[in-house]
Formats: structure tokens, sequence, C-alpha cells
């Protein structure tokens, strides 16, 4: 009797063990999921000011360039 009630508690404990490890390894997946989600998104708004920095720095040195052939032109004239 007494091996069996050892058994039965034994079988309870590594199911229990079981049951944390699988709550750790959901909690642990949910945690990189929202970690990978935040990522993408940063990385979206990075991508779309890097673009919009890139598209001001364009504009402006297009700016310079032509004022300055304007003014080397008006200086030789």
């Amino acid at each position: 009797m007494k091996g069996r009630l050892v058994l039965i508690f034994f079988d309870f404990k590594s199911t229990f063990i079981d049951e944390v490890n699988f709550m750790k390894l959901m909690l642990t997946a949910v945690a990189i999921a929202l970690l990978l989600s935040g990522c993408a998104e940063t990385w979206k708004g990075v991508k779309k000011d890097s673009s919009t920095i890139w598209d001001e720095t364009k504009e402006t040195t297009s700016e310079a360039v032509q004022s300055t052939k304007e003014a080397i032109h008006e200086a030789t004239e």
C-alpha cells in the first residue's frame, strides 16, 4: 500500500512539474512574441524616420547645389 501512495505522489509531482515547466515555457513564448512585435514596430518607425530624414537631406542638398550654381553663374557674368 505504501508503494502505491508513493507512486501516486510521484506521478502527481511529475505532472505538477510538467505543468510548471509548461507555464514557464508559455510565459517565455508570450514575452518573446511581445518583444519581437515591439522591435518590429520600432524598426518600422526607424525606417520611416530614416526615409524622411534622407528625403529632407536630398532636398536641402539639391537646393544648396542649385543656389551655388546660380551664385557662380551670376559671378561669372
